[in-house]
This record gives C-alpha cells, sequence and structure tokens, in this order.
C-alpha cells in the first residue's frame, strides 16, 4: 500500500513506562512497520509527565502543538511552547511535564528503545 489513512486515536492510547498521566496515540511505527522510527501524537494533562529517565539508544524530537512542553535534563530545563521543537540526544537524561497546564505534543523517536532510570 503506497498511501494509507491513519485514524491513529484509535492506537491507544498508551501510558510509556517512567510516565503518569500522559497518554499517547501511535501515528507511525510497529502497527504500520515505519521502520527504526515511532511517531505518536500525545495528550499529557496538566497533571502528566515522566520521571527522570533515559533511552541508550534512542532520541526523541518533540513537537508542541498546543501549550508548553517543559524538558528538564538534570543540568537545564527548556520550556518548549507551541509551534517549537525540541531534540534529546541518545542516553542524555530527561524528564517532561506540561509546565503546569495541559499540553498536546507530536513525538518523534528513532529507534524505540528500553526506558531506564539514571
Amino acid at each position: 500500500m503506497i498511501l494509507q489513512l491513519i485514524d491513529y486515536m484509535k492506537n491507544g492510547p498508551t501510558v510509556a513506562p517512567l510516565h503518569y498521566d500522559c497518554f499517547a496515540h501511535e501515528v507511525a511505527g510497529k502497527k504500520i512497520n515505519f521502520g527504526d522510527t515511532a511517531v505518536s501524537y500525545v495528550i499529557m494533562p496538566k497533571t502528566g509527565g515522566a520521571e527522570m529517565h533515559y533511552h541508550p539508544c534512542s532520541q526523541h524530537v518533540y513537537l508542541t502543538l498546543e501549550g508548553e512542553l517543559r524538558i528538564n535534563n538534570g543540568k537545564e530545563t527548556i520550556i518548549v511552547p507551541a509551534g517549537m521543537a525540541a531534540h534529546v540526544d541518545e542516553g542524555e537524561p530527561h524528564q517532561v511535564d506540561g509546565n503546569d497546564q495541559d499540553c498536546i505534543y507530536i513525538i518523534i523517536t528513532r529507534p524505540p528503545g528500553e526506558f531506564l532510570k539514571p
């Protein structure tokens, strides 16, 4: 199939390991065989986020659609407002939350991998 319409809201929601109140809907990945990349649409209420963790062999790109995403690596914190994106390299510890507000974002992970506590 060359073209495929994806109703990603029917894929999930799932909550990733070490995350809480953070609901991911797979856009591309295992369900449509997207190679070594996963793409998810994430709805995170202001109560949601992720504990500090890292992925030894995976990197992320976060694209904020609504609200703000706060990313902390233990040394610095960045705020990613709607319309902006951020990159987290493989092996980099990170913790995310919605900066005390609801947030919707796209996360691209390459390749999907394990979640480890630092």
